[in-house]
């Protein structure tokens, strides 16, 4: 159904556009586009899915010969963040925090290659790199009425790069003469990547136990459910931008 009504989307888009094309393809084709993408609309195959957090992509394709064009976008992703969570430590649950932070997420770099197919009507090939980052977890601390305890612990967890490829169909026409309005549907594969977990902690401070943020890790990762797998996708690119 979700797939459906994305489909109709896009073919309402591209009549809502038509009437422009009647003069468009009278010209000839400029070699240079250049194209902006302010969201996707993205739809992943599995629920133990790594996502790549939806943000602003460039994109820049150059014709080397007739109806032939390529290029590269570029995602600039979620920028770093750096905040406090709670996490359950005690019976008290409103006593328990951690200070978090992550390295830049949902960086992409693609390799584009398109061909006009007829008049305004394109397929494409995308080859892709996800950038990795890093989370840390440190400086859990717990509250009492009189006093709070910094715990020596801390997590760090590093997900590695991952490569995609995609094929794709879609319309692209320009307007105005210099302008340019595309849509695309893609139907793709993405890596689920490589998960590093390093924790380090005090085992004099625990009595000789385990901390319990630890015993969590080792509990959600053998019930196997946090752990990513390899997926297809399918988005929709809608962009604009200027050709010359």
């Amino acid at each position: 159904m979700f797939l459906n009504n994305k489909l109709n989307f896009l073919f309402f888009l591209i009549l809502l556009f038509n009437f422009q094309t009647i003069f468009a393809e009278e010209l000839d084709r400029r070699n240079t586009q250049i194209l902006i993408n302010p969201w996707t609309i993205q739809d992943n195959k599995r629920i133990e899915r790594r996502e790549i957090p939806n943000s602003l992509k460039l994109q820049i394709l150059y014709s080397p010969l007739k109806n032939l064009f390529i290029g590269f976008s570029y995602g600039i992703g979620e920028n770093k963040e750096s905040a406090y969570g709670q996490y359950y430590s005690s019976s008290n649950r409103n006593n328990a925090l951690y200070q978090f932070s992550r390295t830049k997420q949902g960086e992409t770099f693609t390799f584009n290659l398109q061909y006009y197919i007829y008049k305004s009507f394109f397929g494409s090939l995308n080859f892709g790199l996800e950038k990795g980052f890093t989370v840390n977890r440190n400086n859990y601390i717990n509250f009492s009425p009189n006093s709070f305890n910094l715990e020596p612990y801390s997590h760090k967890t590093v997900f590695s790069d991952r490569f995609y490829s995609s094929v794709g169909f879609g319309y692209k026409t320009d307007f105005w003469e210099h302008y340019l309005f595309a849509i695309e549907i893609q139907q793709g594969f993405i890596e689920a990547g490589k998960i590093r977990h390093i924790v380090t902690f005090d085992p004099n401070y625990y009595s000789g136990s385990f901390p319990k943020q630890y015993q969590d890790l080792i509990l959600s990762q053998s019930l196997g459910n946090v752990t990513p797998k390899n997926s297809m996708f399918t988005q929709i690119i809608i962009s604009a931008g200027t050709t010359f």
